[in-house]
C-alpha cells in the first residue's frame, strides 16, 4: 500500500511544488499584514482538497487504474491508499498552518491563537467532511464529473447555510442559544476533526463498495 501512497505523491510533485510557492507567497503576504493568518489556515485547507482531485484526473488521463489492477494489490489497498494520503495531508497541513504561526509569533507579529488554531481546524475539518461526499462521487462518476461535484457540495452547503439562516429562521434561533461556555468552544476545533475524520472512514467504505463493483 506505501508503494501506492509513493507514486500518488510522484504524481503530484509538480502539483505540490506549485501549491508550495503559492504558499510562500501567501505567507508573505500575511506577514507583512496585507492578509490575516486565518486566510493561510484555509488556503491549506483547500489545497488538500485540491490535490486528491489532480491524483484522480492524473489517472484517468493515463488509464493507470487498467495497469494498477495487474499489479499484486487488492481494490481495497488502492481505495485505502488514497484515503490514507488525504489525511496523511491534513496532517501535514496543519503541522505547516501551526509552524507559520510559530514563525508569525516570532517575528513580531501579533498572533490570536484561539481565532487561528479554530480556524485552521475549522476549516480543515469542513474540508474532509466535503472531501468524504466528493470522493465516493469521484470513484463513480470520474474525475471531472467528481470536480462539478465538489463545486456542488460547497455550493449546496452554503446555499441550505443561507436558507436555514435567512428564510427558515436559523438566525432568530441561535439568537435564543445561550452564550456556549469556554469549554465547549475550545472543544469545536476538536469535534470538527473528529468529524472529518469519523466521516473518512464511512467514505471510505462506501468507495470501497463502488469501486469493487466497478468495471475498469
Amino acid at each position: 500500500m506505501w508503494g501506492l501512497i509513493v507514486k500518488d505523491l510522484l504524481c503530484l510533485r509538480r502539483s505540490l511544488k506549485v501549491y508550495a510557492i503559492a504558499f510562500l507567497i501567501y505567507g508573505g503576504l500575511c506577514l507583512t499584514g496585507i492578509w490575516q493568518p486565518d486566510f493561510l489556515a484555509a488556503f491549506l485547507a483547500l489545497m488538500v482538497m485540491m490535490l486528491p482531485m489532480s491524483i484522480f484526473s492524473l489517472d484517468q488521463m493515463s488509464r493507470w487504474e487498467v495497469y494498477g489492477l495487474t499489479l499484486p494489490v487488492r481494490r481495497g489497498q488502492i481505495v485505502l491508499a488514497r484515503y490514507v494520503l488525504l489525511l496523511m495531508m491534513a496532517a501535514l497541513a496543519l503541522a505547516l498552518a501551526l509552524a507559520f504561526g510559530v514563525v508569525f509569533q516570532v517575528l513580531g507579529k501579533a498572533v490570536d491563537w484561539g481565532s487561528y488554531l479554530t480556524t485552521a481546524s475549522v476549516t480543515m475539518g469542513l474540508g474532509l467532511v466535503a472531501m468524504s461526499v466528493v470522493t465516493p462521487l469521484m470513484y463513480a462518476l470520474g474525475a471531472e464529473r467528481g470536480r462539478i461535484a465538489l463545486l456542488a457540495v460547497i455550493g449546496g452547503g452554503m446555499l441550505l447555510g443561507w436558507l436555514w439562516l435567512n428564510v427558515l429562521g436559523g438566525e432568530a434561533f441561535l439568537d435564543r442559544l445561550p452564550d456556549p461556555s469556554g469549554a465547549l468552544l475550545a472543544a469545536v476545533p476538536v469535534l470538527a476533526l473528529a468529524l472529518g475524520v469519523a466521516l473518512q472512514a464511512v467514505s471510505y467504505l462506501i468507495s470501497l463498495a463502488i469501486y469493487r463493483r466497478k468495471e475498469i
